[in-house]
């Protein structure tokens, strides 16, 4: 019952607050748009004495060289990609080395017990 009582509480003074909240921006009055001073019209004419700056044009931009890859020494052996870039990260391999150590040797290819393999005849 005192769940209920608290409960009804918080509820009540959230919808207090939000009313209140309402009635003070219904209350405030929107001040008047104010429109900015109006600009005098641009005259093509100015006055004697005043320079108008006008910036040279920019060069051209340099056309970029055809760069052609090196040519390859041929008194060098090709270069091979590591064999771990295959398997992914080292962390990966590692995870499976360790994985392989805790399941063991695959148990499909070992001989069912009972079964007899085919071998040379014993005493």
């Amino acid at each position: 019952m005192e769940q209920i009582v608290l409960l009804a509480i918080f509820l009540l003074a959230g919808l207090i607050n939000a009313i209140i909240r309402w009635r003070q921006q219904s209350r405030e009055v929107p001040a008047p748009a104010t429109e900015p001073p109006a600009l005098p019209p641009r005259t093509r004419e100015l006055p004697p004495g005043v320079r108008v700056y006008v910036p040279a044009p920019l060069p051209a931009a340099p056309v970029p060289a055809v760069r052609r890859p090196p040519v390859p020494d041929p008194r060098t052996p090709p270069r091979r990609r590591p064999v771990h870039r295959r398997l992914g990260r080292r962390a990966d391999v590692r995870r499976a080395i360790v994985v392989m150590t805790v399941l063991g040797p695959c148990r499909a290819l070992e001989p069912e017990p009972g079964i007899r393999t085919p071998g040379p005849a014993g005493p």
